[in-house]
């Protein structure tokens, strides 16, 4: 589901969190 670039960007994010979600869409 997330890519490492996410892993990497947010390495102490959890997974499980919701607010990750919408990290994990960039607007580019």
């Amino acid at each position: 589901m997330y890519g490492k670039a996410d892993m990497n960007t947010f390495p102490d994010f959890k997974f499980e969190d919701p607010k990750f979600e919408v990290l994990d869409k960039p607007q580019s």
